[in-house]
């Protein structure tokens, strides 16, 4: 499907799209005008396997504005085998207030975040982020586990958890980043197995919003190479290494 003239899909029902591994596939916008993909309170869960989304923008109609290239609101989805590339908005990937269950999800090169999740529930695994012009993951109010994820050439934090997230990170690789992981505003991250490479801070804790308090970092194993600054904290925050390191 080519998406041109400012072209978008807007659903307020579950959406299914079937690719197979060999079979896949491709959402994209010759023009780079396509508006996106925007599924909203839809009664059951979607399902999303083996698709490509290449050159997408975000929706913008009168005084309606998203940030995501494909947004999922209110709306429960599964994902398998996804590419979200080249995008020209916000984020890639944009859920909110939604359940989600996403493996083999690659995001390359997009303008903002990678994948931006907001109130959610969800478990990201066997995935791998490059070259975002922010976060790779940003989580904010939501309950999430990652594994098994690799994250390179990033604009600003590998993950970053805020407003009371709590996030599971176990077998994470970033590479080439500002901030490894941050965690604020009373967020808290655990990391097990975790390698930070070419990172200028690697873990980062502090509060950014005043009405909640620090942010958290246990670090059950990890690694490092050409880190400048492994520990960046205030106060009000904690950052809790292995004894060994």
């Amino acid at each position: 499907l080519d998406f041109t003239k400012r072209a978008y899909l807007l659903s307020y029902s579950t959406v299914l799209f079937g690719g197979a591994k060999n079979n896949q596939i491709s959402i994209t916008s010759s023009d780079k005008s396509s508006q996106g993909i925007v599924v909203i309170s839809a009664n059951e869960k979607s399902k999303i396997t083996y698709t490509s989304f290449t050159n997408l923008n975000t929706l913008v109609e009168n005084e309606w504005q998203l940030t995501g290239a494909v947004t999922f609101y209110e709306s429960d989805v599964d994902m398998t085998g996804v590419t979200i590339a080249e995008n020209h908005c916000e984020d890639a990937l944009n859920i909110i207030r939604s359940n989600f269950n996403i493996q083999h999800l690659n995001i390359n090169t997009t303008y903002g975040d990678g994948f931006d999740c907001d109130f959610c529930k969800g478990k990201l695994y066997d995935s791998r982020l490059f070259n975002t012009g922010n976060d790779a993951l940003d989580f904010s109010g939501s309950v999430i586990s990652v594994e098994n994820i690799v994250l390179e050439k990033i604009g600003d934090k590998g993950i970053s958890g805020g407003e009371q997230s709590t996030i599971t990170a176990i077998n994470v690789s970033i590479k080439g980043a500002i901030i490894g992981l941050a965690s604020k505003d009373l967020s808290l991250i655990k990391a097990e197995n975790l390698a930070l490479v070419n990172c200028k801070d690697g873990l980062a804790a502090y509060r950014k919003k005043p009405e909640f308090g620090g942010g958290k970092i246990k670090i059950i194993s990890f690694s490092q190479s050409e880190v400048k600054r492994l520990i960046t904290k205030d106060e009000e925050s904690t950052i809790i290494l292995p004894k060994e390191n």
